[in-house]
């Protein structure tokens, strides 16, 4: 055994040396070779060098980053020939682009090849060239808008019977009304805007002028602040302001609490203002969220008439109404509104004798939803009850109910019932006890013209 093993070993020996100078001789003559045709013989690709000095490990290719080619369309057919522009691709998914596998066909569902939805409005481009500036824009971050609305009607009149006693004249008439709107805004939503509204008509009857002036106001609006001047529309409840004065209106938030007031007069014609009606009031309002709002309100009217030598025609007249409101809203469907009212009433300023003092009060709850809504409720004012702004019953207690339901965006109704009984002191000689019901259906036919709707109301 040992002998064969040292005869063995000897000729395994020259063996291997034989075999190590041929494929080293190779080795070189093809780097010779590399070389000579690259015109580079002093640059050897590390990765193919064996000296360790510059040695690269990055360089050698069973180290490098596997390339993924993109993915390519699915031919869904691949059976059938394939006609230039006709070809049937599925959308790339980007989730076989790992696979790397050119041998299989993927198969994308229908269902999540769908095409992009589509936009609801044009994105507006700038493509002015840079620098240049609209005339209505500043360069400080404010831009303007100037808007001018007109619509004309016309209509015609016929009166059967007396006309000098008719409410309406007869003859052809046309109605023009005009709104202009000029606001500017800044980018922090600080706004600053002009409105005016006016009519002009031949019809004499509804204008007597002829030409009216409906709205003149200059309105600023900052993010927890509001002014008003001209004609406005304090936001206050329903027992003490509900209408429009001319005059000065502010309202000013804090964290949790607002604080809101106007002072003006009330007239409804310029001639209103030869002997005009002053207003004022405040309103202190509290609520952390929409669970719970509370306010207090105070509103005073009063006539310009006080002294002997004004008119004695009709008497002049000093009002101060006293409310106090809660809305809870404990849910989003479920909401509660609640106002508890006193006036203060001097019916005849020349006589003392002529003060008064009432009592109000109202509740409500409603239930609603995206297409339904019900409400039902009680509400209550005293003969003495006088609120010459609000909206409030006087010598009356009525129950009502209210349901609005739509069907669809084409059909939608409405259905109410109001049940009042007046002479609460029995100051009268009888009782009148009245029962309003109303049912109204409401017909939107077109989506093109979106303010064209056909009204069925019934109310006996």
């Amino acid at each position: 055994m040992k002998k064969n093993a040292r005869s063995i070993l000897p000729v395994l020996a020259l063996f291997l040396f034989f075999i190590g100078n041929g494929f080293t001789a190779r080795h070189e003559t093809e780097l010779n070779e590399i070389q000579a045709d690259a015109k580079q013989p002093g640059v050897v690709f590390p990765a193919n060098s064996y000296d360790r000095e510059f040695f690269n490990p990055l360089a050698i290719p069973e180290l490098k980053a596997p390339v993924v080619d993109r993915p390519r369309g699915i031919v869904v057919n691949s059976q059938s020939s394939s006609v230039a522009g006709y070809e049937v691709q599925t959308a790339l998914d980007p989730r076989f682009a790992a696979l790397g596998d050119s041998h299989r066909e993927y198969f994308v569902p229908a269902s999540e090849v769908r095409p992009p939805a589509p936009a609801m409005s044009i994105p507006v481009l700038d493509r002015r060239p840079a620098g240049h500036y609209d005339i209505n824009e500043w360069e400080e971050n404010r831009l303007f808008s100037s808007n001018l609305y007109t619509d004309t009607g016309f209509y015609s009149t016929w009166v059967d019977g007396d006309k000098n006693l008719s409410s309406r004249d007869e003859g052809q008439f046309y109605e023009t009304n005009y709104r202009y709107e000029l606001f500017s805004t800044r980018q922090n939503g600080d706004s600053l805007s002009l409105n005016v509204d006016a009519t002009y008509t031949n019809d004499r009857r509804p204008y007597r002028d002829g030409f009216t002036l409906n709205q003149m106001t200059l309105d600023s609006r900052t993010d927890r602040s509001r002014l008003v001047i001209g004609h406005a529309f304090p936001e206050m409840s329903e027992y003490t302001m509900t209408q429009s004065m001319l005059g000065a209106y502010g309202l000013q938030q804090f964290d949790y609490t607002s604080v809101s007031g106007f002072a003006g007069y009330y007239a409804l014609e310029k001639d209103d203002l030869k002997n005009p009606r002053y207003v004022g009031g405040f309103r202190l309002e509290h609520a952390r969220d929409e669970a719970l709002k509370f306010g207090f309100n105070l509103v005073g009217t009063e006539d310009e008439r006080d002294n002997p030598a004004s008119s004695q025609d009709l008497p002049s007249l000093a009002n101060r109404v006293y409310s106090f409101d809660v809305r809870m809203k404990p849910t989003e469907n479920i909401y509660l509104d609640a106002e508890v009212a006193q006036s203060d009433s001097d019916f005849d300023k020349r006589d003392n004798a002529g003060e008064q003092k009432g009592n109000a009060f109202r509740v409500k709850s409603a239930y609603e939803r995206e297409n339904f809504r019900a409400e039902a409720g009680l509400e209550q004012a005293d003969t003495m009850f006088l609120s010459p702004l609000g909206q409030s019953p006087r010598d009356e207690r009525a129950y009502f109910a209210r349901l609005f339901y739509e069907l669809n965006k084409y059909v939608s109704a409405r259905f109410g019932q109001r049940i009042a009984r007046d002479n609460l002191a029995n100051y009268q000689r009888s009782t009148i006890v009245r029962e309003q019901p109303e049912v109204q259906v409401t017909l939107k036919p077109s989506e093109y013209y979106r303010h064209m709707r056909i009204d069925f109301f019934y109310q006996p």
